[in-house]
């Protein structure tokens, strides 16, 4: 009985985490208006009541969305007794692949395609409580997100460094050949700069 209330619980906090995702997913886009309305609804139902950045909430999202899927193959695992055969650990298997597909994809995208987004502001406390519990690991999880984008700024510095070099190369050959002039030089680099 407490294995099923428990799959019932990751099952409803994995369609409420992927229909967030979703959302996050699909922000910038040139939407239709009914997936518009869901973005809306969220953007102004929802995220300005959670006091926490939109970044922040989008990597709740999904890391509870992965987190529900692990705890469900586990509980899936536990429930269904001793997996050792094949047979077995393929049903295993079959089970969670379906499970991902309904509720991580089939369902959230129902909702998103045949809702305007007004059920989930009223069941805004539902989000709130969910991302609130998985604060800390998202805290943790942006703070080491933010350590590796540091190795890739220096990277892409390296990068913009080297390819000013080329260019500045290149601007000089050409001077020299006689093929610019000081002020065609001037001209493309600033269309290179832009």
């Amino acid at each position: 009985m407490i294995s099923l209330l428990l799959v019932v619980i990751l099952l409803a906090v994995l369609i409420l985490c992927a229909y967030a995702d979703r959302i996050y997913s699909e922000m910038g886009k040139f939407l239709a208006r009914e997936y518009q309305a869901n973005v809306d609804a969220w953007v102004d139902g929802i995220e300005p009541r959670f006091g926490l950045s939109r970044d922040s909430i989008a990597l709740s999202a999904s890391i509870l969305r992965l987190t529900a899927v692990a705890a469900l193959a586990l509980v899936f695992s536990r429930v269904g007794g001793e997996r050792h055969n094949p047979a077995s650990f393929s049903i295993l298997l079959i089970e969670v692949a379906l499970m991902v597909v309904v509720c991580d994809r089939l369902v959230p995208q129902i909702l998103f395609a045949r809702t305007r987004g007004g059920w989930c502001v009223r069941i805004r406390w539902v989000f709130q409580a969910i991302f609130y519990v998985i604060s800390p690991l998202t805290l943790l999880t942006g703070l080491l997100l933010s350590i590796a984008s540091l190795a890739e700024h220096s990277d892409e510095q390296t990068e913009e460094a080297s390819n000013e070099e080329a260019v500045d190369a290149l601007l000089e050959a050409g001077e020299e050949e006689g093929i610019l002039e000081q002020s065609d030089r001037a001209l493309v680099r600033s269309v290179v700069e832009f």
